[in-house]
């Protein structure tokens, strides 16, 4: 083989070496050498969204809740329904409000809001993370819709029992790169109880 044919051979040779090794590496469970660049963490998060019972008109208690599904900066995460363990006290035809927290990436409250309740003995629990519980719900069953009288405001109108508030919240850059995208999912476990007996 000439000379002028060596070169090329061996450098191709190389690059398919390369390539191999890089292969096993990464389904070898070793760091690989390289990875996408859309499976990297992106540092901007999803936004914080709190649950705030009012009462009178009046604020008087403010909860986080557990972040669920997501699609936010190119990174997107699915999640069952999440029911945590700590249980927030809702009296029938509360007034609850949502609103997420202001951080220097997301400056402006969502575009978009919408709130399911699921009745609690009406999830299959398949999994636990720590404390949070993962369920799937079963169709059409024990879910209520809450009608938004204001936006970013509901009221709790079902009856007496444990529920998962789940809130989706979305914000929509309408083709402006320097405004927030995306949508996240949000859960609250509310015990709605009547105390007026």
């Amino acid at each position: 083989m000439s000379s002028g044919l060596l070169i090329p051979v061996l450098a191709g040779l190389c690059v398919g070496v390369a390539i191999v090794l890089t292969f096993s590496l990464h389904f070898s469970g070793t760091e690989p050498l390289f990875e996408p660049i859309l499976s990297r963490p992106n540092s901007s998060e999803p936004p914080q969204v709190q649950l705030i019972v009012a009462e009178g008109g009046y604020p008087i208690g403010k909860h986080s809740g557990v972040r669920g599904s997501y699609c936010w900066s190119l990174v997107c995460a699915d999640t069952g329904v999440l029911i945590s363990n700590t249980i927030i006290g809702i009296e029938p035809g509360t007034i609850v409000q949502f609103q997420s927290v202001i951080t220097p990436e997301v400056k402006i409250q969502p575009d978009e809001l919408s709130a399911i309740l699921y009745e609690t003995n009406k999830l299959d629990v398949f999994s636990n993370f720590g404390d949070i519980q993962i369920a799937s719900f079963r169709s059409g069953e024990g879910l209520h819709q809450l009608e938004s009288k204001e936006k970013g405001t509901f009221v709790i109108d079902v009856p007496n029992g444990n529920y998962v508030l789940q809130i989706f919240a979305r914000w929509n850059s309408g083709g402006n790169p320097d405004l927030p995208h995306g949508d996240v999912s949000y859960y609250y476990r509310v015990s709605v109880t009547d105390h007026t007996d």
